[in-house]
């Protein structure tokens, strides 16, 4: 499906899109680099504070990026 962008930057969807498509005309658009992905909001799964908050409770000494970025090829190799 071809859309237009508008000069007011709306996007303009041509033909009738299902009503379970679309809740209450809620969008995600996602980048990914080349491409767009536009997806009801319905269908984003809602992110809990536990499952963002990383390390801001780290209470350690400071780590130099040369020790994060070593850490976190440690951990990619890891979940190979």
């Amino acid at each position: 499906m071809n859309v237009k962008l508008s000069t007011k930057g709306q996007l303009i969807i041509p033909g009738p899109i299902p009503p379970p498509r679309l809740e209450r005309g809620r969008l995600v658009i996602e980048d990914r680099g080349d491409y767009l992905v536009i997806r009801s909001a319905s269908e984003v799964p809602r992110t809990k504070l536990n499952d963002v908050i990383g390390c801001v409770g780290y209470r350690g000494s400071r780590l130099s990026l040369e020790q994060m970025e070593a850490g976190i090829a440690y951990g990619a190799l890891r979940t190979r």
